[in-house]
């Protein structure tokens, strides 16, 4: 999403009655890549910058990320990479484990930037994260949903399939 809403924008979106960062990022979660249910999924509004570090940056759009409740929790105050600063490929996703690594090409302080977030936000800790991963791409594999569905409900998913030569 290199469409992230900049400070002073004055896009008519921004002045429609009832505009939310659920519609803007098309229920996707920033940091996860996977659709967030709107009526029963747990979402939240991460400030990037967290609020305690930088105040006047608390009611700023850009700094504003749509995301699951469980990682804005496991972010909290840490430093990670701006998801809207990432650039295609510098995650990849390891389709024998369903883990996400840095793309081994990254300079390795960009690998360690990586990495940290990895980490903070417990991509390849948490268990249902990777089932669900896995889920996914069984899901498009078998033929149970299409290449045009995986990539709105699991973009991530969607680009490494396609990076990767992966498309049926």
């Amino acid at each position: 999403m290199k469409n992230k809403v900049k400070s002073g924008n004055s896009s008519p979106l921004l002045k429609t009655k009832g505009f939310s960062c659920h519609h803007f990022y098309k229920s996707i979660c920033a940091y996860s890549g996977f659709w967030i249910p709107h009526s029963t999924g747990n979402h939240s509004i991460d400030h990037f910058i967290p609020k305690s570090k930088q105040p006047n940056l608390a009611y700023e759009w850009h700094n504003y990320s749509y995301v699951s409740a469980r990682f804005n929790s496991r972010k909290g105050t840490n430093t990670i990479i701006d998801p809207f600063e990432l650039l295609s490929g510098w995650f990849i996703l390891d389709f024998k484990s369903f883990l996400i690594k840095p793309n081994p090409e990254l300079s390795s302080n960009q690998k360690q930037k990586l990495w940290k977030t990895i980490k903070h936000l417990k991509l390849n800790d948490d268990e249902d994260l990777v089932i669900e991963r896995q889920t996914w791409y069984l899901n498009y594999l078998n033929e149970e949903i299409s290449f045009k569905h995986l990539k709105k409900m699991a973009p991530f998913i969607a680009l490494e399939v396609e990076r990767q030569g992966l498309v049926l």
